[in-house]
């Protein structure tokens, strides 16, 4: 594959998770969201399409130089893989959290995204210091989410009525 395919890549299988994301998102953010008691530190509103915005084109710019960076089909494979499996991660848990309102189910998720992400950095680090590096505001913001929804799951319960 070469590199300008590689970038057209990176970008839209970030993109689409972007799109999903948001759409799910919005489900839950348009109609019981809104009417919650919000946890300790939750930001506005307008913080969050500002900063996932930021944190999609780090990832971006991460799965991209970390794709360019590896030495085999096999390591390619694997970058591909880890990228993919947290591009996953994340959509289930717009999916569980927002479209669904199965708050502890979502907080499990991102516990789970949290510990791989932090396994992606360590990993890519090796590969391109580059790459881990930019990983890392996404990352806290991952620890955020986590506190957040341990938040929602301590004032609202397992689940939201929808």
């Amino acid at each position: 594959m070469t590199n300008i395919y590689k970038l057209l890549y990176c970008i839209f299988m970030t993109v689409l998770t972007l799109i999903i994301g948001a759409f799910l998102n919005n489900k839950g953010v348009d109609t019981w969201y809104q009417q919650l008691q919000k946890p300790l530190f939750t930001p506005p509103d307008y913080i969050f399409p500002i900063a996932w915005n930021i944190i999609y084109i780090l990832i971006i710019i991460s799965f991209y130089q970390s794709f360019i960076k590896a030495n085999n089909p096999q390591q390619e494979a694997h970058i591909n893989g880890m990228f993919l499996s947290q591009l996953l991660l994340h959509i289930l848990w717009s999916f569980t959290f927002f479209y669904c309102g199965y708050m502890a189910f979502a907080l499990i998720i991102v516990i789970v995204l949290n510990i791989f992400t932090i396994y992606c950095i360590y990993r890519l680090y090796s590969i391109s210091p580059l790459s881990a590096w930019l990983l890392i505001p996404y990352q806290g913001w991952l620890l955020l989410a986590a506190w957040l929804n341990i938040g929602f799951v301590y004032l609202h319960g397992y689940t939201v009525n929808l």
